[in-house]
């Protein structure tokens, strides 16, 4: 259903998004579902809603929805933040905020498959927010 990364995946994935591309949401959309990057690719290639809904099996009003939904979202500065391959988070911490702010899995989902509690999920992607937005506030400040 949905691909949960390991540690070393996710490492292995930031090596070669920082070799292949500089642009963030370039680098963000990398970490969305297979079903998602499809569709955005559909759509960035031209092809109308009304087909991609065809192919993925949705109406085109979800198509339109959910493409929106995830231009937003990959165009936000804490998702770009966390697929900077340097982002210095820890691993863990990062490996929770990405699946929940970026894939926009739910907290739930995400501390049974990563072994946490539901408590310590929230924490990380709580602090996670809150370095990215400090980082972004920072970087807007001194320009």
């Amino acid at each position: 259903m949905y691909q949960i990364l390991s540690p070393g995946e996710v490492e292995a994935r930031h090596r070669l998004i920082g070799s292949r591309d500089r642009a963030p949401h370039r680098r963000a959309s990398l970490w969305l579902t297979a079903e998602d990057r499809a569709v955005l690719e559909m759509a960035a290639s031209g092809v109308s809603h009304r087909l991609i809904a065809s192919v993925v099996g949705m109406t085109a009003g979800t198509v339109s929805r959910r493409i929106g939904a995830l231009s937003r979202r990959l165009k936000s500065p804490v998702v770009q933040y966390l697929a900077e391959p340097n982002c210095p988070l820890d691993s863990e911490t990062l490996r929770i905020a990405r699946l929940h702010l970026i894939t926009g899995r739910s907290i739930r989902e995400i501390a049974r498959v990563t072994g946490v509690s539901f408590t310590t999920a929230r924490a990380r992607i709580v602090f996670a927010q809150g370095m990215c937005r400090g980082f972004t506030a920072g970087v807007r400040a001194r320009v």
